[in-house]
């Protein structure tokens, strides 16, 4: 993990990296490790950080984020009442119930 801030990812990003930064200085090795997230700090390129380093994240995704997939951004339901979308190793999927649910 880089000690350096990311100045390339937004703040919500940052802080999600500097608390993986802080239990690495505790636990040291952290390849594996898997993140849960709410929906404010989750965007593309913090799945691609952490993706990056070998961490796993789960979390729910606003569908305003930028580079998102017109798929997960659609309101538009589907027949089946899912989606799932794989972009390289950073796999999608969106549950359609009551409200629109995408996961990443």
């Amino acid at each position: 993990i880089a000690h350096m801030p990311r100045l390339d990812l937004g703040a919500t990003s940052r802080i999600v990296l500097h608390l993986i930064d802080k239990l690495q200085a505790s636990y040291q090795d952290l390849e594996d490790l898997h993140v849960f997230t709410d929906r404010f700090y989750t965007n593309l390129d913090l799945a691609k950080a952490l993706h990056d380093m070998k961490i796993n994240i789960t979390s729910t995704i606003m569908t305003n984020r930028k580079g998102l997939p017109e798929e997960i951004r659609s309101k538009k339901k589907n027949k089946a009442g899912k989606l799932k979308l794989k972009k390289g190793d950073i796999k999608s999927f969106r549950k359609e119930d009551k409200y629109n649910v995408p996961l990443w």
